[in-house]
């Protein structure tokens, strides 16, 4: 339980980048819309870990599972390819910012915030499973 505390509170707090922002890595957000309801959402159980409410991980699991679907179009158009206009897009939103993969032409590239943003993610995912499936 202490890795899901430990994964889960750097996922908070790279997350909360977002709304900060940070030149070159991610741009400010407001905390309005979809990207704030899962800071919420994240922020409420980051307290129940903190507090030892471990049954919060059934609660954050179908949070966590449709962040990672609502992200998984980063890493279809990287390695599938996408439409020129998607390209363009992406390049225009996160062209400046740091990358840790190569740029690929015809190929989204993740910035790093987002690659490091998903690794947590997708570990965060992991270990909220296990912590299930151990309180089950």
């Amino acid at each position: 339980m202490t890795a899901l505390r430990m994964v889960h509170a750097l996922l908070w707090v790279w997350f909360g980048l977002n709304f900060v922002g940070v030149r070159r890595l991610v741009s400010r957000e407001t905390l309005l819309g979809i990207a704030g309801a899962l800071f919420a959402g994240t922020t409420a159980i980051a307290i129940a870990y903190v507090a030892g409410w471990w049954r919060a991980a059934f609660l954050a699991l179908p949070m966590l599972l449709y962040w990672c679907w609502n992200q998984r179009r980063h890493w279809l158009f990287h390695f599938r390819g996408a439409p020129p206009e998607i390209v363009v897009k992406y390049r225009n939103l996160f062209g400046g910012n740091i990358t840790i993969l190569r740029r690929q032409p015809g190929r989204v590239v993740p910035d790093a915030y987002h690659t490091i943003l998903h690794v947590l993610l997708v570990a965060d995912v992991v270990l909220t499973l296990l912590a299930c499936s151990r309180m089950m």
